[in-house]
């Protein structure tokens, strides 16, 4: 039962980090949980080159969504690396806009027909509640 008495106010914080890491989620449920802070596109290839490295010890430095990153963009080192890091976040973004979409639509879904007051949701896995 929806509760019509409810006043929705809605906030979606873009943060190309969140959406990296939560496809980095869909894909390994077991990936590690990392500070998703931005980063500039100097960071971004710093730790893209990093993680194309074959030093184990270097490789560890690395946030597991930016080795995520760098394990599905496809992206070669002759590419600029923060061209390679957005091009390759506007095709996932572009692919997946119609599973958001729904996604929010289902999260709205949810929060009218619970009780709670707040939904807040830090990833994409914590949507399927």
């Amino acid at each position: 039962m929806i509760n019509k008495d409810k006043k929705i106010s809605i906030v979606f914080t873009y943060s190309e980090r969140q959406v990296i890491y939560d496809q980095a989620l869909i894909s390994d449920k077991n990936i590690e949980s990392t500070n998703l802070e931005p980063l500039t596109g100097h960071q971004y290839g710093q730790y893209l080159r990093l993680a194309r490295s074959a030093n184990p010890a270097v490789f560890r430095s690395v946030p597991p969504d930016i080795i995520w990153l760098a394990q599905h963009s496809g992206r070669g080192d002759m590419i600029p690396q923060n061209i390679a890091t957005s091009s390759f976040l506007e095709g996932v973004l572009r692919k997946k806009a119609p599973q958001y979409a729904r996604l929010t639509v289902a999260m709205l879904a949810r929060f009218l027909r619970s009780a709670d007051r707040d939904l807040n949701v830090e990833n994409i896995m914590q949507t399927a509640h």
